[in-house]
């Protein structure tokens, strides 16, 4: 998720004028004015507080950075007595707090957008639950209407029980400081940092300057929080590596991660159709391209409101993530500006109806030809997409790497051996603590921001940890290190590799395409000894002799796939139990090879309830490269599925996959 951006560095523009920096980066809602006929497709302005006098101000703490983990740190210094917050300095780069949660409200609607960061998920963001519901004392209610029991959190009123923005705990941490005394410098961009007899001089992209009097200095509670993502952190050590004295090792440890490209598509209809088909919980997926436009959505996440029985809100329509940002690509002609994280399109301008109805009708291609297992009548879901017509305006948040001041949707590391390196790597010298969701060991979530602000709280301030909850002793996910896809993509697509499996992971909280994926680990693969010994999918390691379904095969390699989020699969009951694949894997049924999903649509599978298409939580996927007959592998006795794995020659040679299909055509043209 979005969490703690601030903090972008612009090279080569007027400094001392505010102005320059508006040129590339408005805000929603002055963006939206100054471009949007209709004022009621543009969000609110975000919440204001007051800015400080002093221009270049002395302070006790600094924080760069607007987001969870520095305002957090800010507010459990000041709390526990040991800086006081008129010491406190707090600075970004725009003119909002909040980071990478962006909470758009449209009080004229009575509904919010969250473009950003969206929800807790206590298993496994326990701080971040805690800090809101426990701390900060901010109502939650469930997310997802259709779990039984809830096990994923949303912030609401709980008067209404409405939404209020995942930004209002960021909000409400920003309002406690401000509102104590803490100094408030919207606008300031960080460029450069130097040391000076005791205390660090912060230089602005304004102009403006600002003395912080280090812990070095023997000021109790001073300090200086980077609270930024890599991108930005990487232009502020460039910039500051003469003064700093930056050697390899800070290079190298802020070079241990990269940056997820992530793109959210809300759709606001005035008729809220899916609601009206029953669809309130659940996700939907239809691939697309750069001419078509991808759907990866789901029916609960968007708000919607009801006025005497009539519905309105917004459908979450696509939310993709990668790391070179291919499943966006669609989107990138209609984003305003790079540096803008949203856009707002509508229906108001010939090129925004174009937009509106073309998503409309990949809306209508997926309900009324593409869902595979409906549970409404299509004939009533075609008169209600009829009837609706397009939505009036979409929020396309696009989180790349020139997004002002984030670079990218979230991180995944490179270098899991450089994990510990980075967050204190400038604490003892300096007083300079990295405290963000990059360099955490929860990536994509807050919950590594606030859990690398606890270990500097207790490391470099002696404040204990005040959550009595489990939290992250090892990296919970690791980025995939090249754009792989179920059947392999890349000549060298080695994630972190661990024994003979390797991980690829599409980080927690985020969507993923099913492309990387294969089948759930709990599936039997039979072993070739004697026809009846079995072994878990997940258990299966290199140089296992295996049943094909054609004959005998060995695993030339097993590829492991992390997850940690809810996708659409396909559930195949057998004798031996469910087997659970993504949509797009190839089996061989009917005498030759089709995926899943198309074997599925067109009946080769008999019909009934014996399969079926569901959303699951999956926590991994698995996959195999098979050599010997067949290059497949028998699934719990009864379903064939190929075994080409990630190799690029196997996959040419034998195009079972579409995407292999018609690379193989291209290839061949």
């Amino acid at each position: 998720m979005f969490l703690m951006m601030i903090s972008f560095l612009l090279v080569g523009l007027a400094a001392g004028d505010e102005s320059w920096y508006k040129l590339s980066y408005q805000g929603t809602r002055e963006a939206c004015l100054n471009e949007v006929v209709d004022t009621s497709h543009c969000p609110d302005a975000f919440p204001v507080f007051p800015e400080a006098a002093v221009a270049n101000p002395t302070c006790s703490l600094a924080i760069v950075g607007a987001g969870t983990g520095g305002l957090y740190m800010g507010m459990r210094l000041v709390d526990e007595g040991i800086v006081a917050a008129a010491d406190v300095c707090i600075f970004d780069a725009t003119e909002r707090v909040g980071g990478r949660a962006y909470s758009l409200r449209y009080s004229g609607l009575n509904l919010v957008v969250d473009a950003g960061a969206y929800r807790t998920w206590p298993e496994f963001t326990p701080v971040t639950h805690a800090l809101i519901t426990e701390y900060l004392g901010l109502n939650a209610s469930c997310y997802d209407p259709g779990e039984s029991p809830c096990e994923k959190f949303v912030i609401t009123d709980p008067a209404t029980g409405h939404n209020l923005g995942f930004t209002a705990y960021i909000e409400s941490m920003a309002d406690r400081l401000i509102s104590a005394g803490a100094r408030w410098y919207p606008w300031y961009y960080l460029n450069k940092i130097t040391p000076a007899n005791g205390t660090l001089a912060l230089e602005f992209a304004n102009d403006a300057t600002a003395t912080v009097r280090s812990p070095t200095s023997g000021v109790a509670g001073g300090g200086l929080v980077l609270n930024v993502p890599q991108r930005p952190l990487l232009e502020i050590f460039r910039a500051s590596a003469g003064t700093l004295n930056l050697g390899l090792p800070v290079f190298e440890a802020a070079h241990a991660v990269q940056t997820a490209i992530a793109t959210k598509v809300y759709l606001y209809y005035e008729t809220a159709w899916w609601l009206e088909l029953g669809l309130t919980s659940g996700s939907f997926q239809l691939e697309g391209d750069a001419s078509n436009m991808v759907l990866n959505g789901r029916y609960h996440d968007g708000d919607t409101i009801c006025v005497a029985g009539e519905c309105s809100g917004f459908l979450l329509a696509a939310y993709v993530n990668d790391y070179a940002g291919q499943l966006s690509q669609y989107f990138r002609r209609f984003q305003r500006e790079r540096p803008e994280p949203v856009t707002i399109i509508s229906d108001s301008t010939i090129e925004g109806q174009m937009f509106l109805e073309h998503a409309h009708d990949r809306i209508t291609e997926y309900h009324i030809y593409e869902n595979v297992s409906p549970s409404y009548a299509v004939f009533t879901a075609q008169q209600l997409l009829t009837t609706s017509g397009p939505p009036a305006f979409a929020v396309v948040a696009t989180w790349n790497i020139a997004t002002l001041g984030s670079g990218g949707g979230w991180h995944g590391w490179t270098d899991e051996t450089l994990v510990d390196a980075m967050p204190g790597i400038l604490s003892e010298d300096y007083g300079i603590h990295v405290v963000n969701e990059a360099y955490s060991k929860v990536q994509s979530w807050a919950e590594g921001s606030l859990e690398v602000a606890d270990a500097t709280l207790a490391s470099a301030y002696g404040i204990p940890r005040y959550w009595d909850v489990p939290v992250a002793d090892v990296p919970l996910h690791l980025a995939q290190t090249a754009a792989v896809e179920c059947a392999g993509e890349d000549e060298d697509p080695d994630g972190t590799t661990a024994g003979t499996a390797t991980t690829d992971d599409a980080g927690a909280g985020a969507t993923v395409d099913d492309e990387l994926l294969c089948f759930l680990g709990d599936a039997t693969v039979e072993l070739a000894t004697d026809g009846t010994t079995t072994i878990k999918l997940r258990d299966v390691v290199a140089g296992l002799e295996i049943a094909t379904g054609f004959g005998t095969g060995v695993v030339r390699r097993v590829l492991e796939h992390r997850v940690g989020a809810e996708v659409e699969v396909v559930v195949v009951d057998t004798v031996a139990g469910e087997v659970v694949g993504t949509p797009t894997h190839p089996v061989f049924v009917g005498g030759e090879w089709r995926e899943i999903a198309e074997t599925l649509r067109n009946g080769h599978f008999g019909g009934g309830d014996g399969v079926r298409v569901e959303t699951r939580y999956v926590d991994a996927f698995y996959n195999l490269e098979v050599e010997g007959a067949g290059n497949a592998y028998l699934l719990n006795g009864a379903l064939i599925a190929s075994g080409l794995g990630d190799n690029v020659d196997l996959n040419l040679q034998f195009p079972r996959q579409k995407i292999w299909k018609d690379r193989a055509a291209k290839a061949a043209a």
